[in-house]
C-alpha cells in the first residue's frame, strides 16, 4: 500500500510488516497498482532547488520482498490517476502529455499519445475506456496502438470513472449543471455493443461512486445508495439510507463511503470516521 514517504507491505492473516521502500526525498508515490505478483508505483519528484527538475517515473517491484524489477526512463509528465496492468503492458495516463504504454518486462516506453487527455483508464475486454472531466463521451482505444476506435455517450460529460461489465452495459454519470438542483447526478446507460443509450436517470444526490456487478447497478451518495438492474427496469429499484457518524444524530451529514466493494450481492466499503461497513447491497 502507498503512504506518504514509500510503498509498505503487510502480511494479510497477521498484520506484520512485510517491507517498506521509503521514497528519496521530495519523491511521492502517485499511485500503486498490484498484478500478477508484481507492484507497480508510479512516483513524482518535485522540482527544487536540490533535486533538481521534476522527476516522473514508474517502479516494478516484486510484491514478495519489495526487489527492484526495473524502473522506467524518465516519463514526459506525472501520473495523474492509478496505472493499468493488462496484456504485459502498463497503462498511465500523464498530466499534460497524454497517454504511454510500458513493457512490463523492462519498463520501456512501447506506445505514446501525447494528445490523448485521459482523467483516467480502464480496461474491457480487448479494449481501453478513456475518459476526462469535461471531455464529452467515453473514449475506446485500441490497446496496442492507443489510437481511438469510437466513443461512446458521445452527448455526456462525465463526472466519475464510468463503469462497464460482465453484463455489456456501460454507466456514465453526469452532473447537473446547476448546482441547486434537487437532482445532483444523473445515470445514463449504453449498450457496449450498439453504443445506443438503454435508459437515464437521477442517481443519488450528491453520487461519488458508481460500480457493477452482474445485471445490478449499484450508486453511492451523500446520505444514500442505490440499487438498480442494467436493464431498463424501474421496478428493480432499491435504496438504503448511509448510516450517519459514530456517535452523530439526524442532523448531522451522513458516513461518507469510499470506493465499495459489491460482491456476491453484499456491499464493503470504508467510512471516513474509520469504520468498515458490511451488509446487503441494495
Amino acid at each position: 500500500m502507498p503512504s506518504e514517504r514509500g510503498a509498505i507491505a503487510v502480511d494479510l492473516a497477521s498484520g506484520a510488516e512485510r517491507w517498506r521502500k521509503p521514497m528519496p526525498r521530495g519523491t511521492a508515490v502517485m499511485g500503486l497498482t498490484y498484478a500478477q505478483g508484481v507492484v507497480y508505483t508510479a512516483e513524482f519528484g518535485f522540482a527544487d532547488e536540490a533535486a533538481g527538475p521534476s522527476d516522473a517515473r514508474v517502479r516494478a517491484r516484486r510484491a514478495s520482498d519489495g526487489r527492484e524489477l526495473w524502473r522506467s526512463p524518465k516519463l514526459p509528465g506525472k501520473v495523474v490517476d492509478a496505472t493499468l496492468v493488462k496484456d504485459g503492458r502498463l497503462y498511465a495516463s500523464l498530466e499534460g502529455s497524454g497517454l504511454v504504454a510500458l513493457s512490463t518486462k523492462d519498463g520501456t516506453i512501447t506506445r505514446r499519445a501525447p494528445g490523448r487527455t485521459c482523467q483516467g483508464v480502464q480496461a474491457y475486454r480487448s479494449s481501453l475506456l478513456c475518459w476526462a472531466h469535461g471531455a464529452a463521451g467515453v473514449r475506446e482505444l485500441d490497446p496496442v496502438t492507443l489510437r481511438q476506435r469510437r466513443t461512446l455517450a458521445p452527448g455526456e460529460r462525465p463526472a466519475l470513472p464510468p463503469a462497464v461489465g460482465d453484463a455489456g452495459v456501460l454507466i456514465v454519470t453526469t452532473a447537473t449543471p446547476d448546482a441547486d438542483a434537487p437532482v445532483t447526478h444523473r445515470m445514463s446507460a449504453y449498450d457496449w455493443r450498439t453504443g445506443r443509450r438503454l435508459w437515464r436517470y437521477g442517481a443519488p444526490q450528491g453520487t461519488t461512486a458508481v460500480g457493477l456487478a452482474g445485471k445490478r447497478v449499484l450508486a453511492v451518495g451523500t446520505y444514500e445508495m442505490w440499487g438498480r438492474s442494467t436493464e431498463d427496469d424501474v421496478n428493480s429499484y432499491r435504496r438504503k439510507n448511509l448510516p450517519r457518524p459514530k456517535g452523530g444524530d439526524a442532523y448531522d451529514t451522513a458516513s461518507l463511503l469510499g470506493a465499495p466493494l459489491y460482491v456476491g450481492g453484499a456491499l464493503f466499503s470504508a467510512t471516513q470516521d474509520g469504520r468498515i461497513l458490511s451488509g446487503y447491497a441494495p
